[in-house]
């Protein structure tokens, strides 16, 4: 029974040969493609999320808190921010990172994805902001 053990000093195993990685991950696009993909489709995408939880809790909370509200005379959190136009900002935001995996190889993508990505933060903004309208219409006090 052979392991991998008996190949080190045998003439079978040609260790150069044994890449792990793809033919073009020595390319000069590799670090940059990595870094798109962390910062604009990890990173920014998870701030996203969260912020779509956490300023409707915060909106809810605060309004529930200064007007001492009974259930059902306020919005509920999932009522602060419209669903359907947090869709939208995922959408846009899932454009504007498949233009940016292209920037590297393509660079004419790169005003294009820029355009893309500012057009998903202005309407996260907006998103957002439409909760502290919200929460100003109900009544809420903002400090």
């Amino acid at each position: 029974m052979s392991t991998i053990l008996d190949f080190q000093g045998s003439d079978h195993c040609n260790c150069d040969d044994a890449r792990f990685s793809p033919a073009w991950a020595d390319s000069d696009a590799y670090p940059l493609l990595l870094g798109i993909l962390f910062i604009g489709g990890f990173a920014v995408s998870v701030v996203s999320g969260m912020l779509y939880k956490i300023v409707p809790f915060l909106t809810w909370f605060h309004l529930q808190s200064q007007l001492q509200a009974r259930a059902g005379s306020i919005p509920t959190m999932k009522d602060m921010v419209a669903e359907r136009w947090m869709r939208r900002q995922f959408r846009l935001h899932l454009i504007a990172c498949v233009l940016l995996v292209g920037v590297p190889f393509w660079p004419q993508l790169g005003i294009a994805a820029g355009g893309v990505l500012a057009g998903s933060a202005l309407l996260l903004w907006g998103n957002l902001w439409s909760a502290v309208r919200r929460f100003a219409g109900h009544g809420g006090e903002i400090a």
